[in-house]
């Protein structure tokens, strides 16, 4: 429930949303519907996300969720019809079919972002705009220097990577990816900065998100949470090279979406959700704490820790003003929600 009394958009007022059926996308779709606005949600395929809809149908009263094709997020006129008549709008939604080619994949983020954008400039209906960006965006991960992170630094060491041809890593994609985050933020705010349109933009950048998903058994364990439940398998090679970082909360990661949107005090900010450092022997604590009965593999050598700083300040106070939070939840919680001891995902 939100504690804010004067939020940004009125109650009842609908809220676009693109990526909704991803990890973060659907928790934050479910805390939209919470706090009782409506959903119009942008799929590429209406049957194959006829699950979410049973889902909210089968909790919040028929229409308030709402699903709409949209093939391409690259088409401004569809996506003006699109938003039509809508309040607020959440851009999640980024290409998950990862690339080692910088083109189209990086083009094709930044086209999507500034379609949305554009497309919003013309609704006089939208009032404020949040972008999922990425602590990618920002810092590589295990790179980051000591000390506090520069409020608005971008992790330029990926896109050069990205487009560097003579750059074969294996992972290449991961650097891409963190480019494309990056490239996709930056243009967001020369647009904002360049035509200065009717509305609020914002953009959240959350480390690695852990928890549960909120329809297991149509999403699994999907992004980020599959680090940890590789790792709850005995999977130690596909978290090898991931190094320490932070963690956040998916579900609070959809609350900062929602106070990005609602607070009125912030505007033209970008929201850190950082939580609680973490290396991979943390997360073997936590796991031999909550299951005793199974067995994992020995703590790993040589992890060390991410000493960044990033100034999280403007997130908790936004967190504290919407939804009267005085932090972020744990690492333990959300490890133990996670449901890491479920065996199959059942369709």
């Amino acid at each position: 429930m939100s504690t804010l009394t004067n939020p940004r958009l009125p109650k009842g007022s609908t809220i676009f949303i693109t990526g909704g059926t991803g990890y973060i996308g659907a928790w934050v779709a479910h805390e939209v519907l919470c706090l009782g606005y409506k959903v119009r949600s942008a799929v590429r395929s209406l049957e194959n996300s006829a699950w979410l809809q049973a889902h909210f149908d089968s909790l919040f009263p028929s229409g308030q969720y709402t699903q709409i094709h949209l093939p391409s997020l690259s088409d401004q006129a569809a996506i003006s019809t699109a938003i039509h008549g809508c309040a607020g709008i959440f851009h999640i939604a980024l290409n998950t079919t990862l690339s080692l080619d910088p083109a189209p994949y990086i083009p094709q983020a930044v086209a999507e972002t500034l379609a949305v954008l554009k497309a919003a400039a013309s609704e006089p209906s939208v009032k404020a705009v949040v972008l999922t960006s990425s602590s990618m965006a920002a810092v590589a991960p295990g790179a980051k220097p000591p000390g506090p992170i520069p409020a608005w630094a971008y992790n330029e060491e990926y896109i050069s990577l990205a487009w560097d041809p003579a750059f074969t890593h294996p992972a290449k994609y991961f650097f891409v990816y963190g480019a494309a985050k990056a490239q996709a933020e930056k243009a967001a705010w020369q647009f904002v900065k360049d035509e200065n349109p009717h509305y609020v933009l914002n953009t959240i950048l959350p480390n690695a998100n852990f928890g549960p998903s909120l329809v297991y058994t149509h999403q699994g364990h999907p992004s980020t949470a599959s680090w940890a439940k590789a790792l709850f398998d005995g999977d130690v090679d596909t978290i090898a090279n991931i190094p320490p970082q932070y963690f956040i909360d998916v579900r609070d990661t959809a609350k900062l979406h929602l106070a990005a949107l609602l607070d009125a005090d912030t505007a033209g900010e970008r929201l850190w959700g950082f939580a609680e450092r973490f290396n991979w022997n943390d997360v073997l604590a936590l796991f031999r704490k909550v299951w005793p009965e199974r067995q994992f593999p020995k703590d790993l050598e040589g992890l060390g820790v991410d000493e960044s700083i990033a100034d999280t300040e403007g997130a908790l106070g936004a967190l504290r003003r919407v939804y009267g939070l005085e932090g972020w939840r744990g690492l333990e919680g959300a490890v133990r929600d996670a449901g890491f001891d479920r065996e199959k995902v059942e369709v």
